[in-house]
Parts: structure tokens; C-alpha cells; sequence
């Protein structure tokens, strides 16, 4: 038996999303020998070229409509950052676009667009220390939260250098340590970022709507992991697909928030300020009052004087 990979349009070879190969056995009957993996942990997929094929079309229009909403509310998040001038909104564009990176990734859309010349084997890597770094700054602008930032920076800057540079040992060493370390490393600014969101719990429904939010995503995805990695028709309906939408789900419930939150501010600095341009008013009323009362005693004890010369003049 031969696996013979397909780059030749003549061979049967279409445009896909992954690395394409025909099998063309000597015999009727074939075995597929997968090793010590079982093999529904492998990404592998078998069936005939028309089918597939129907299949792939089929997966890159839903995959097209996720990733037409990501790059929507990208550019609204845009907008509204060039509009209400709020940080919220240029620091959720760049998460969703770490975010966008690694599905794209995922999806095998480079290998689609590059034809399977461009491989990036430590892109995810990379793109998941970016995504726990900006974490951090998203959270602590959405929920407004008064910690000043001098008091963890250094903190953050520093894990943050120490991430980054893992991140970078493992691609030029390609080491499994380094890959653990870095990973590992990735879940603490989230971890952190959740238990400032807890302690705000109670007394903040934006603290309340992410937390379930958070949760509802992680779920998802640990159904996705166990679906993966065992084989049981029970975790069948939480696949890709189904994590792809619950992500585009979150998409745009947490921009609505953000937009809600930024009008709900933007309504309370114009309350404030007209409360202030009230107060002014009400100084300046007060003020041109009290000038007014004393340019009018000055001008009676004026008067008065005058009287009081005129009478002895007479005299």
C-alpha cells in the first residue's frame, strides 16, 4: 500500500484547508496503523474525494460566517473606539484578534490561502501568551477598576517579559519543557483577572456578566477537550463547530457590553456636567447678586453723604 500526497490538480487534488493524501492499496483490504494514539485523538479524516470535497465546501461557509462576524465586530469596535474615544474598545479589538489568530490557525487557513507553503508551527504559542497578556488590561478597563495600575506594573511587566521570552526559548529550542512552562505561565494573568472579577462579583453586573460569560466559554471547551480525546458518542455534539459558535456568541455579547457600558458612562459625565455647569451658574447668580448689593450700598451711603453736605451748605 502507498499514501501518495496530492499536489497535482491532475491527480484528483483540490484546494483544502489541510494536507491532502491518496491512498492507492495493493489489496482490497488495508489496515491504517496509528501507533500508541488511539484515533480519535488524531486529526485525521477518511473518505471519498467527492464527498470530501462537498464536506470542505461545506465547513469553509461556516467557518466564513464566524470569521465575517470577527472581523464585523472588529471594525464596529473601531468605530466605536474612534466615537466614544474609550480604551475598552481598542483593547477588546486586539483580543479578539489574538483570538482570531488562533481559530484562523486552527482552521488550517493558512495552509488554505498559501496553498501549504506557509507552516507556522509556534504561532499558537506565541498568539496565547499575547491573549493572557492582554487579559490583564481589558479587564481592569471594562470593570473601571480603581486599583492603581503603578501598584501591580511592574508586576505585570515583568511576567509579561518572562512570557514572551519562554515563548521564544521554545521556538528556537523546540523543547518540551519550555512548551509546558509556557503554557502554564499563559493561565496566570487569567487566573488573576478572575479573581479580581470575583471580588467585584456582588456589587458590579458587568463583574457578573463576564464571570458567567467566562464560564459558560470554558465549559464549552472542556466538553471540546473531552470530546476529543474520548471516544463516546455522548460529547459528539460539542465539536469544533460548536465551540466556533459559542466564541462568536461571546463575540457579541461582550461588544454590546462594552457599548452599553460606554453610553452608561458617557450619560453620567454629561450629568455630572451639567450638574457642574448648574453649580457655576448658581456661583455667578450668587456672585453678581452680592456685587449688586454692595455697588447698591455704595451708592445709597453716596447719597447719603451728598444729603448730609447739601444741608449744611444750607445752613
Amino acid at each position: 500500500k502507498r499514501m501518495l500526497r496530492n499536489t497535482d490538480s491532475r491527480s484528483g487534488h483540490f484546494k483544502s484547508r489541510f494536507p491532502q493524501y491518496t491512498l492507492i492499496p495493493s489489496d482490497s483490504l488495508y489496515y491504517l496503523s496509528f501507533g500508541a494514539h488511539p484515533p480519535q485523538t488524531l486529526q485525521v479524516q477518511l473518505g471519498e474525494r467527492n464527498q470530501f470535497s462537498s464536506n470542505e465546501s461545506f465547513d469553509l461557509f461556516r467557518i466564513g460566517l464566524y470569521y465575517g462576524l470577527a472581523l464585523m465586530s472588529v471594525i464596529f469596535n473601531l468605530v466605536f473606539f474612534l466615537i466614544f474615544k474609550d480604551r475598552r474598545f481598542i483593547i477588546y479589538c486586539i483580543l479578539l484578534l489574538t483570538t482570531f489568530l488562533s481559530f484562523f490557525y486552527e482552521d488550517g487557513m493558512f495552509h488554505y490561502f498559501s496553498d501549504g507553503r506557509l507552516v507556522i508551527d509556534h504561532l499558537i504559542v506565541f498568539n496565547s501568551a499575547v491573549s493572557s497578556i492582554i487579559s490583564v488590561p481589558f479587564t481592569y478597563y471594562f470593570l473601571d477598576l480603581s486599583i492603581p495600575f503603578k501598584r501591580f506594573g511592574k508586576w505585570f511587566l515583568g511576567i509579561s517579559a518572562l512570557l514572551l521570552a519562554s515563548s521564544l526559548v521554545y521556538a528556537i529550542t523546540d523543547s518540551y519543557a519550555a512548551q509546558i512552562f509556557t503554557y502554564s505561565l499563559c493561565f496566570l494573568f487569567p487566573v488573576c483577572c478572575l479573581y479580581l472579577v470575583l471580588r467585584r462579583f456582588r456589587h458590579d453586573v458587568y463583574a457578573r456578566f463576564l464571570v458567567l460569560s467566562f464560564s459558560f466559554v470554558v465549559i464549552i471547551g472542556l466538553l471540546y477537550v473531552l470530546y476529543t480525546r474520548i471516544d463516546s458518542s455522548t460529547y459528539s455534539p460539542f465539536g469544533i463547530s460548536t465551540f466556533r459558535l459559542v466564541s462568536a456568541i461571546e463575540i457579541i455579547a461582550i461588544s454590546f457590553a462594552i457599548i452599553f457600558k460606554a453610553k452608561s458612562l458617557q450619560h453620567e459625565n454629561d450629568r455630572y456636567r451639567e450638574e457642574l455647569n448648574n453649580y457655576l451658574k448658581t456661583l455667578e447668580i450668587k456672585e453678581v447678586e452680592e456685587r449688586y448689593r454692595k455697588n447698591g450700598a455704595a451708592h445709597a451711603e453716596t447719597q447719603s453723604d451728598t444729603k448730609e453736605k447739601l444741608v449744611d451748605a444750607l445752613k
